[in-house]
């Protein structure tokens, strides 16, 4: 057999190794936008999908290592729209206004988020809820580091430092709203974050900072 052929052969398996993987991410998407993750098993997914069990094990390991990828797909979906705003926004200002005007519409309308809140206001289920909250290697080290890159290659920055404080203060923000919405409207909110956020990217003088506190407390 040619090398091309050889390759041909390669690309077409790995082609349809991406498909598989992409099927079973989307039957446990649609699983879990249906009921808690406790009730779903490994054998429901894999016969969505017309795959044994132990195919799924071995693509993803246990189920919490499922749900994880589940939510990294996710993560990397939102980030796309992101990224797609950033890189229309004319500055800064606009970019994480119109991102988080997206952002929350999106999650607003989120199956697997909806139900998750829905449940956990009803005192049920909740089984996935720790990654939103206390898991932030699975949702907000990776939401971070890729939005960084997106902000940095549309406004390279000055002050790395800043910038990577003013991402992470906007994820959390953001998450933090959309787990707990506020009742103020939307537009304050956002408002709110945008002025905040952007003040995290200004230099602070430590010395005339440290001189007014002195001051107001004399």
């Amino acid at each position: 057999m040619t090398s091309d052929g050889l390759l041909g052969e390669g690309s077409f398996r790995s082609k349809m190794h991406e498909m598989m993987r992409a099927s079973i991410l989307e039957a446990a998407r649609k699983r879990a936008a249906k009921v808690d993750w406790s009730a779903i098993r490994i054998s429901d997914i894999a016969d969505d999908v017309g795959v044994s069990r132990q195919t799924v094990y071995n693509e993803f390991g246990a189920k919490d290592d499922l749900a994880r990828a589940l939510f990294e797909a996710e993560i990397g979906t939102f980030v796309a729209g992101i990224v797609d705003i950033t890189g229309r926004a004319p500055n800064i200002t606009a970019a994480l206004s119109d991102t988080l005007n997206w952002l929350f519409d999106a999650a607003g309308n989120h199956p697997i988020i909806q139900r998750m809140l829905s449940d956990a206001r009803a005192g049920e289920g909740g089984s996935l809820l720790p990654i939103l909250t206390v898991r932030p290697e699975v949702v907000l080290l990776p939401a971070r580091q890729m939005l960084l890159k997106a902000f940095t290659d549309r406004w390279p920055a000055r002050d790395i430092d800043r910038t990577e404080q003013m991402i992470d203060f906007v994820v959390r923000l953001s998450l933090s709203e959309i787990l707990m919405p506020s009742d103020r409207p939307r537009v304050d909110v956002i408002e709110g974050i945008v002025t905040m956020s952007k003040a995290v990217l200004k230099p602070v003088n430590r010395g005339a900072a440290a001189a007014r506190v002195v001051d107001s407390a004399s």
